[in-house]
């Protein structure tokens, strides 16, 4: 071994580092692609795809500066690295208000009040506690709607696609004591996942009728819930390909008379008002007037 001035501990410990932060970087590299093919598909923007390049190069000399530099801490580069890949959902780029507008006017999908779509619903009292004061959404009716809703429809089996903290899932669970509630997000050790996963109903009694289940959707199998769901709300990944592959799985899981709801049908979400355009073609869907829901309703046997 070549004399670097390193005692042989830390020269392992530098070895270990280095490993590391290869995965790290392995990581980086697959997100940013994502990234960039995203952009390439849906804003043809060669200046976009360029910088986001140059953007990747100056991750890459720093982290390895920092790990090859005296006194590099690789908590810090893990930090670092992981604010980038916790922020790459919101790095698709918007599409613009009026692109949003022309989308929305060439689909099918027809805006109606919740009060057309739910008569009575009136009645149905929502938690305050519901709304997240914290989150960056401009809309905060949207959570007690989907929440009410599911009352509403009386649900008595319940999938959730993106739990977040699991504010959403636990006033599933509190408003709807006799359902069972299945809520699913990406495991921990993926480095996409966000951080408290779940947290919110972790230890309260409402978590005794939540089965959560941590993987990614893409390749879940849903099979064990065929056919079994009668409320399924649509909150993960909203890439077109995510919603794609989320939208035909609770398909394959919504029972008859059940009901799907998607979140966030609005211009910050360019994949996901693609898809949904494209597929009120062929099925009737519904958006609640001022607000960013998308409503399905299966017809009963």
């Amino acid at each position: 071994m070549p004399d670097t001035g390193m005692t042989d501990k830390q020269q392992r410990r530098k070895d270990k580092l280095e490993r590391q932060i290869s995965d790290d970087l392995s990581n980086i590299r697959i997100s940013v692609k994502r990234i960039l093919d995203f952009q390439e598909r849906h804003q043809g923007d060669a200046p976009s795809k360029a910088s986001g390049i140059k953007a990747f190069a100056r991750i890459f000399r720093w982290t390895r500066s920092r790990l090859g530099g005296p006194g590099g801490d690789i908590q810090d580069i893990k930090r670092s690295l992981k604010h980038i890949l916790k922020n790459q959902r919101s790095a698709q780029l918007s599409m613009p208000a009026q692109q949003f507008r022309k989308m929305q006017a060439a689909s099918k999908i027809q805006e109606i009040s919740l009060m057309q779509l739910c008569p009575g619903i009136n009645d149905v009292s929502v938690p305050l506690g519901c709304v997240n004061e914290a989150t960056s959404h401009d809309n905060q009716v949207d959570m007690p709607f989907v929440l009410g809703m599911s009352r509403f429809f009386g649900a008595r089996n319940i999938f959730e696609f993106g739990t977040c903290t699991g504010r959403t899932t636990y006033y599933f669970s509190a408003m709807n004591p006799e359902a069972k509630v299945v809520t699913l997000d990406l495991p921990v050790q993926d480095a996409r996942a966000g951080q408290g996963t779940g947290s919110y109903f972790c230890g309260k009694p409402e978590a005794l009728k939540i089965h959560q289940i941590l993987e990614d959707s893409k390749s879940w199998d849903p099979a064990s819930y065929r056919a079994r769901m009668d409320y399924i709300f649509i909150d993960g990944d909203h890439s077109y390909e995510g919603v794609r592959n989320d939208t035909l799985k609770a398909f394959e899981m919504l029972a008859p008379g059940g009901t799907i709801v998607w979140h966030d049908f609005a211009a910050k979400s360019p994949g996901l008002v693609r898809f949904l355009t494209e597929w009120s073609r062929d099925h009737s869907l519904y958006q609640i007037r001022k607000t960013c829901l998308v409503v399905y309703r299966a017809a009963a046997n």
